[in-house]
């Protein structure tokens, strides 16, 4: 077997969300995920809200209007199913 990957833990994990506001209320509702930062990225329009409930964090994604970067949909790759990305920890 390789060696395994240098990953202590799973940093976080990204969602994409029609509804930036009321994705936040509900995570926050049903299983006490709390704020922990937000921003944005206007001239692409995205906006990103990190959310925490003890160790594990949720990256929620949302693209307001139709913004298009080098000719493509912003998140034209998100349009399909599965999680958009996964991101792993390291103590590097």
């Amino acid at each position: 077997m390789a060696n395994p990957a240098p990953y202590t833990t799973i940093h976080h994990v990204g969602l994409v969300v029609s509804d930036l506001e009321r994705s936040l209320a509900w995570y926050h509702e049903y299983f006490g995920f709390e704020l922990r930062a937000r921003t944005s990225v206007p001239e692409k329009g995205l906006e990103f809200a990190y959310i925490r409930r003890g160790d594990f964090e949720l990256e929620l994604f949302m693209q307001s209007g139709s913004k298009r970067v080098h000719g493509r949909d912003v998140f034209e790759a998100f349009h399909q199913q599965g999680i958009p990305h996964l991101a792993f920890g390291s103590d590097d």
